[in-house]
């Protein structure tokens, strides 16, 4: 870090956290609708391959040590996002480990364990560039972490580890306490409640997440549009409306939800 001296205080870190998520074939077999079905025809496998998870490690930022493996922080310290003396810049930094584990409450007085992070008042798993595979079982890496530093919101490089399968993206019924949407939070089709997003059917979109409620964002980077999404089993609602094509499950996808497909 140079000359730069930074320095710690949970109680700077844990006063402003903020969550933000972000994000997001051809078709192999179909199993189709018989001719002269009342129903719509659907089709149960347009194929498509799920990527590899990204390099978390070598998408956190530079400094100290790494916020996904820890390296550079010894057992009894944790990496985390520390504020340099004099400016609103973070830095990843070693600071003493608690013992609180992922989900436990935590405070100033309650930190977590090592390579974890209170927000909100709960210990999550650090992550960095959607890497899901640094996440424990039946978690994602979905929700990136940035801090109030005075009147700034800092965008920390770091990630955080969040439950996923918790909602269904075709109803969103339990992410209207939060006032979220459910939506496909990675690239295995898995769903978690996370903030709206303004963007509606047909417009552009730069991620999975990026698209309003009963939307998905398809297509390749620059190209890409909001897509409805819709039951894939045979007379499910909510179906496709002819003019959007025809309901078509794909790998990316949680099982049984498909999205409006021209050109099937």
């Amino acid at each position: 870090m140079g000359m730069r001296r930074a320095v710690g205080g949970w109680a700077l870190l844990l006063a402003g956290v903020f969550l933000v998520a972000v994000g997001c074939g051809a078709p192999e077999t179909a199993d189709v609708g018989v001719p002269g079905d009342s129903c719509p025809r659907i089709v149960e496998n347009g194929g498509d391959v799920i990527p590899d998870p990204p390099d978390g490690v070598a998408a956190c930022p530079p400094g100290d040590c790494n916020y996904q493996s820890q390296e550079g922080c010894s057992d009894d310290t944790t990496c985390q996002p520390t504020r340099v003396a004099g400016t609103t810049d973070l830095v990843p930094s070693c600071v003493p480990a608690g013992t609180r584990g992922t989900g436990d409450t935590c405070d100033a007085t309650n930190p977590c364990v090592r390579g974890h992070f209170c927000a909100q008042g709960y210990c999550r798993k650090l992550c960095c560039g959607q890497d899901w595979s640094a996440c424990d079982e039946g978690e994602s890496c979905f929700r990136s972490l940035s801090l109030r530093l005075d009147n700034d919101v800092v965008d920390s490089g770091a990630w955080l580890c969040f439950p996923i399968n918790t909602c269904d993206v075709l109803t969103s019924a339990t992410c209207d306490p939060q006032g979220y949407d459910c939506k496909v939070v990675d690239p295995r089709g898995l769903e978690a409640c996370i903030p709206p997003s303004p963007e509606q059917l047909g417009e552009p979109c730069s991620s999975a997440n990026a698209c309003a409620r009963g939307l998905t964002c398809v297509g390749d980077p620059g190209e890409a549009r909001c897509r409805r999404l819709c039951r894939a089993e045979e007379c499910g609602e909510p179906s496709c409306p002819e003019e959007e094509g025809v309901c078509v499950h794909f790998n990316r996808n949680p099982p049984l939800v498909g999205e409006c497909t021209p050109g099937f």
